[in-house]
């Protein structure tokens, strides 16, 4: 299916064209099958013909604009596919170039719709995704499952800009608007820099609004190391996008609504990572990890929830800057909002486990201060009240193995307000049920612990809060004192161990300080080396 200038070039204008083509899939395929019958032929370079060496799919080089690919009913399945960037290579689908875009779609310009794929795997380098490459047109009711993940496991792996659905958008599409809804992800994805169930990334499209609505991510969604192979050279890593960035100044520009992620494991590889230390250790890879999104700059995320599936537990594992909605965020005043119909609050229900910056909702809720010498984001350590991370309930464990971990955000120089949550914390210094880390200024109002257990192996932990170095916290710009509710079951550490808060260092100037503490141990402990209360 070719391009004008593309049949100008090969000398192909004159073919007839329709206007408006539509494919329909009237049956299931099972590419495997047919494959592996003896039916599959290719031919070499001398134009001989014989049995195909493997059952590899080269990609379909696009599908035009004026195009529709589709089910003709919702359930009609394509299985079995292999799709390789080598194999793309070897049809000449990438003409003189080595590398490419690598999907069943090289490039879909048209509209894929009501279908799925299933047993898939696909395998590129830039550009990879399950249905398309690089997408420019419509995606709609698609689905990658994997229903026989011993036998046939669905993977999509790459490097840069790799999905579950789709691993580019590409900015030429037609329209004010670019929409993807209704989609659905059960394959695992696999990548180093900007990998989503749904789409590697997505960013401000000129003119155009940029929606993921209703989708929904049930598969791992994971960081491969680098060539360094250390657990910080993936980046950008999301259960439905990677990285969501809005230039516009129009928070609605750029926006994930009503999408569910909870990416899958089995118990027995779940009991080999987390029985000991040194099993985990390897699953800990990716800067900027969120079961939503990885990293949110100005976009907004609303409505979204990490729910279980069918009674399962999904998990978040990530190295730095990990959140069982967003790794960072850098968002707007709509932010991260978790407000549901009827005033109802967002949940987050996954496991979330990291090393270092690891929330329930959020790693860590921060402008950007600068970077380290690894390009890792530094967070400014100002109060910005525009970030917000508003009604959100944390049913998940959260678990650090180093520092700065809290039921609903590691490290806070935000706002914060409306929530209840019951916590389970593990981590090494500032830990905290809510927030592990409140810095200058920041604020945290309306929130409850209503219980659970923060345990740390380190210092300054707290039941609500692992140490806070703002005046913010106890009082509003007013001085009318904050209510502070912290009722765990347990908090225990080393040093610096509280009901409330594990260390409190603040810059007063003479202010008075006033609060309404109203913890409630009764029931449970508190147990520290030394400086407990």
């Amino acid at each position: 299916d070719y391009t004008d200038d593309q049949r100008s070039q090969k000398g192909y204008e004159g073919l007839k064209t329709s206007d408006q083509i539509t494919y329909q899939l009237t049956a299931n395929v099972d590419w495997k099958a047919f494959s592996e019958s003896g039916s599959l032929y290719e031919t070499n370079e001398y134009y001989e013909t014989h049995p195909a060496a493997d059952n590899n799919f080269p990609s379909i080089r696009q599908l035009r604009s004026c195009a529709v690919f589709e089910g003709n009913a919702k359930e009609r399945v394509i299985s079995g596919l292999s799709v390789t960037e080598s194999a793309n290579k070897k049809a000449g689908l990438y003409g003189e170039k080595s590398t490419g875009a690598t999907g069943v779609f090289l490039e879909n310009k048209g509209t894929l719709r009501e279908f799925s794929l299933d047993c898939i795997q696909v395998a590129g380098t830039e550009k990879t995704g399950a249905f398309c490459g690089v997408n420019s047109g419509k995606l709609e009711g698609l689905q990658t499952l994997s229903s026989k993940p011993d036998e046939s496991p669905s993977i999509v792996t790459g490097t840069l800009d790799v999905g579950g659905i789709t691993g580019a958008q590409s900015g030429e599409e037609e329209g004010d608007e670019v929409v993807y809804e209704s989609l659905v992800n059960r394959a695992s994805v696999i990548g180093n820099t900007y990998v989503g169930g749904i789409i590697g990334r997505m960013e401000t499209l000129e003119d155009k609004e940029f929606q993921i609505k209703a989708c929904k991510n049930y598969g791992r969604v994971e960081a491969v190391r680098g060539s360094s192979d250390a657990p910080d050279s993936g980046r950008y890593i999301g259960g439905i996008a990677g990285y969501c960035k809005n230039t516009s100044g129009e928070t609605s520009r750029v926006e994930i609504r009503d999408c569910v992620s909870s990416p899958q494991y089995t118990d027995a590889e779940l009991k080999a990572w987390l029985a000991e230390p040194e099993g985990l250790e390897p699953k800990l890879n990716g800067v900027y990890v969120g079961g939503i999104v990885g990293y949110n700059d100005g976009a907004s995320v609303a409505v979204c929830r990490t729910e279980n599936e069918e009674g399962k537990s999904g998990y978040v594992f990530g190295y730095q800057y990990v959140g069982g909605i967003a790794g960072f965020s850098e968002g707007t005043e709509e932010g991260i909002d978790g407000t549901l119909s009827g005033g109802k609050s967002g949940v987050n229900e996954a496991h979330v486990i990291g090393n270092s910056y690891v929330g329930g909702i959020v790693g860590c809720s921060a402008a950007v201060g600068g970077t380290d010498q690894n390009g890792i984001v530094i967070p400014d350590q100002r109060a910005d009240y525009t970030l917000q991370v508003n009604r959100w309930i944390n049913k998940g464990m959260v678990a650090a193995t180093g520092s700065y971990a809290g039921g609903i955000t590691g490290y806070n120089t935000g706002s914060k307000g409306i929530l209840s949550a019951v916590c389970y914390v593990n981590g090494g210094s500032y830990a905290g049920g809510i927030v592990g880390y409140n810095d200058v200024n920041a604020v945290v109002e309306d929130y409850e612990v209503a219980g659970g257990y923060i345990r740390s192996s380190g210092s300054y932990v707290g039941g609500y809060a692992g140490f806070n170095a703002s005046l913010a916290f106890f009082m509003d710009e007013d001085t009318r004192e904050r209510s502070l509710h912290s009722n765990p079951n347990e908090v225990k550490g080393r040093y610096c161990v509280g009901g409330t808060i594990g260390g409190n260092v603040i810059a007063v100037g003479g202010t008075d300080i006033s609060a309404d503490f109203k913890t409630d141990n009764f029931l449970g402990k508190l147990s520290a080396d030394a400086f407990a209360g």
